[in-house]
């Protein structure tokens, strides 16, 4: 276990600190675990200077993925159509993980739209194209971009 935190830094992509700091936050609410803060542990837990080199030692485990195999991302968007504004990223590694994911999201985001029925959509795509439909009458949209991480141009969305 020790080595495969040793090599990580060079060989693996991890989860952003930022959702690793949220966990801590949530387990420990009162913010400060050893004296640390949730983003300075988090940074710890990401880099293997924990105690103990372990990641284990807090109650946190975190899978990583090795980045020769990692070619695309799914970013899961909240965008608000008036202000072009992102409220919620997600990041999966996985197609169809991310439309599952965003399909679930969608369940729950657009239950609350009493202006449009979203009843009879099975999957992402119906959602996606309901709500492209009725855009005018919706705050935000749910969207899942591709994004290419082997490539070495940076495309806009």
């Amino acid at each position: 276990m020790k080595k495969e935190i040793k090599k990580a830094n060079k060989e693996f992509y991890f989860i952003s600190k930022v959702t690793i700091a949220k966990d801590v936050a949530f387990k420990y609410p009162n913010y400060w675990i050893n004296k640390f803060t949730p983003c300075t542990l988090a940074k710890r837990l990401i880099s293997g200077n924990s105690e103990r080199n372990s990641m284990k030692n807090y109650g946190f485990e975190y899978k990583t993925i090795a980045s020769k195999k990692l070619k695309k991302i799914y970013l899961i968007q909240e965008v608000q159509i008036n202000g072009a504004n992102v409220k919620n990223i997600n990041i999966a590694y996985d197609k169809e993980f991310a439309y599952s994911m965003a399909y679930q999201y969608c369940k729950q985001y657009y239950k609350k739209e009493l202006k449009v029925d979203f009843g009879n959509c099975e999957n992402y795509d119906e959602f996606y194209s309901m709500a492209l439909q009725n855009q005018d009458l919706l705050n935000s949209i749910i969207i899942v971009s591709e994004i290419d991480i082997s490539s070495k141009t940076i495309l806009p969305f």
